[in-house]
């Protein structure tokens, strides 16, 4: 097995690319699935990837706030 890192979008650190728990952008045309997810056609690999925290964080507005305790 052969490990590729890239760097994470937002915290700039190293990032497994081929691990399930990495987000990857992509680009592509999106419709509503048969089961509440989603359909995409024509997905297209973007320059990007994330640690799935930080992706959590950017998402959620909390991206680059400290930690409180």
């Amino acid at each position: 097995m052969t490990i590729t890192y890239a760097q994470c979008s937002f915290c700039k650190q190293a990032v497994d690319a081929p691990s399930r728990y990495t987000w990857h952008r992509v680009a592509g045309w999106e419709r509503p699935g048969k089961a509440g997810g989603s359909d995409i056609k024509g997905r297209e690999q973007q320059p990007g990837f994330a640690h799935d925290d930080c992706l959590s964080r950017w998402l959620n507005g909390t991206h680059g706030q400290e930690p409180l305790i």
